[in-house]
């Protein structure tokens, strides 16, 4: 499987990146985790994993990423022809894998690239929602969604957007069922605070995989219709 699985890790580059031998780099991982290393393809390797997140890559575009990685760094990676580098570096990732920093799967996860401004959460997706907050995402793994989430999600079926997610996050705050923090009390302020923690729901709602696919631009139906239904499918 180290060879044909898809590999993801939410790594992220601490500092500016070294690339060169004996250059220690580091990388925070999910749950607190820091990754520490001096070698020159798994810090490329890794580097070119935090760029990937959420989507990951192949074995063979992980590799071929992070010889790119190299060569953008002067650095020139062994040939194609030499395997034991890769395997080396394949050993580091699998020994990532055992340890929970980077994710192995059979399969490519379906996650969009692209955020519409109208976007639908999945049909399953939704029919958990309607259960419970606990989903699958897109690597099947159930999870529990924060209220937030659940709040932001819920008005996305393909016909409302930023407006919407607004305009239900403001009637659950009303209602009491969702604890803000501070939030400006001014109401145009306010609105923006709002439409800020939304597409940041949106954001993270596309990255779990719980989204579907952008679909293809069309022509505005209707005039004045908004970010909700008649509104030309942009991108994010």
């Amino acid at each position: 499987m180290r060879r044909t699985g898809f590999y993801a890790a939410p790594v992220r580059v601490t500092g500016a990146p070294a690339l060169t031998a004996g250059t220690p780099m580091d990388f925070d991982a999910a749950g607190g985790a820091r990754v520490t290393t001096d070698d020159p393809w798994l810090k490329a390797a890794l580097v070119a994993l935090a760029d990937a997140w959420p989507r990951g890559l192949d074995a063979e575009g992980l590799v071929e990423q992070a010889a790119q990685n190299l060569r953008w760094s002067k650095i020139v990676p062994p040939e194609a022809s030499e395997p034991a580098p890769i395997e080396a570096l394949l050993d580091d990732v699998m020994e990532l894998v055992q340890r929970r920093i980077v994710e192995l799967v059979a399969w490519r996860p379906s996650i969009p690239s692209e955020l519409d401004y109208v976007p639908r959460l999945r049909a399953v997706t939704r029919v958990e929602l309607d259960q419970g907050p606990v989903v699958t995402g897109a690597r099947h793994e159930p999870g529990p969604l924060d209220p937030w989430l659940v709040a932001v999600a819920k008005p996305l079926d393909g016909q409302h957007g930023l407006d919407a997610c607004v305009k239900h996050l403001a009637e659950r705050l009303a209602a009491g069922a969702l604890d803000a923090g501070p939030l400006p009390e001014g109401a145009e302020e306010r609105d923006v605070a709002l439409r800020g923690l939304a597409l940041t729901g949106m954001t993270t709602l596309r990255r779990l995989g719980l989204l579907e696919e952008p679909r293809p631009e069309e022509p505005t139906v209707e005039a004045g219709s908004g970010t909700d239904a008649g509104e030309r499918r942009s991108r994010l």
